[in-house]
């Protein structure tokens, strides 16, 4: 059973015919422009070059080509049968993608757990009598070694909340005070600072892309006081707050805001400001 616009196209075809035939050319044109377009829409590209053809062809006042689109060439294509059909490629389409989409979404999901349930360790291995040292990481569930650093010494160690990342202060083999920064996405850096030669308070922000860090010589140091750094993971950048200041305690109010309290020593003990001061890193 053919639809309406099938019917609608079977007796548009008939009347093309019999305009021609009566030679009201100018009616059959406008009526072969209506099936050009409605074979168009429906992909009958065949039917819809066969009317433009025959369009030029009366235009031209030819006679000798002949409109093949007959009444009963009004097939598949525009039935119920066509209609369902279609709608039942498209629902297996659709059932298709869902599908696939959904695979794709449980195989990111998976991956992330798995990336993220590594057990990663850190170990120091003296190698030399002047304190030469091998810093190794690697992962505690296969054994695999995921790098190694030598250095002369280290100092205070830091790992990120999901363990994801590590900081070590460290005195490179060419004297120069350093801070290492890992992060399961990015590869191991050594990044030097200015001439203070101690690090300590290694403090990771909650997304796991800056780190605080207090350096400063011996005897800040044992105050438990320094001068306050910030080191992005991302580009290796330190920034440096006013080094006139000596910071006893630093946290993270979100991941670019800083909070910390000034520190000063009396009667053998530190004490601090009684309201932080805010530090915005870039």
């Amino acid at each position: 059973m053919l639809t309406t616009t099938a019917q609608r196209l079977r007796q548009t075809v008939i009347l093309v015919e019999n305009r021609v035939r009566e030679g009201k050319s100018e009616d059959a044109i406008e009526d072969l422009k209506f099936l050009t377009e409605q074979y168009s829409l429906n992909r009958q590209w065949d039917k819809a070059n066969c009317a433009s053809r025959y369009m030029v062809a009366i235009a031209e006042g030819r006679t000798d080509t002949t409109f093949d689109v007959l009444p009963e060439d009004l097939d598949y294509h525009l039935s119920r049968k066509y209609l369902l059909a279609r709608s039942t490629r498209r629902a297996v389409t659709m059932l298709i993608v869902g599908s696939l989409m959904s695979l794709a979404l449980l195989w990111a999901f998976c991956s992330n757990i798995f990336a993220t349930n590594h057990s990663y360790a850190f170990s120091v291995k003296v190698v030399s009598p002047d304190e030469l040292e091998v810093l190794r990481l690697y992962d505690q569930t296969s054994g695999r070694t995921i790098w190694t650093r030598k250095v002369y010494n280290h100092s205070y160690i830091g790992w990120s909340r999901d363990r994801q990342g590590l900081c070590v202060g460290v005195t490179t083999v060419d004297n120069e005070p350093s801070i290492l920064v890992w992060h399961v996405d990015r590869p191991v850096e050594i990044v030097s600072y200015d001439d203070d030669y101690m690090l300590e308070g290694i403090v990771w922000s909650p997304d796991s892309k800056h780190v605080l860090f207090r350096t400063g010589f011996s005897g800040a140091c044992d105050m438990d006081e320094g001068t306050l750094r910030c080191l992005n993971v991302r580009n290796c950048e330190i920034s440096t707050l006013n080094l006139k200041l000596e910071i006893h305690r630093m946290l993270w109010a979100d991941s670019h805001k800083v909070l910390y309290w000034r520190g000063c020593v009396s009667d053998g003990k530190v004490d601090e400001d009684k309201n932080p001061s805010i530090w915005r890193v870039p």
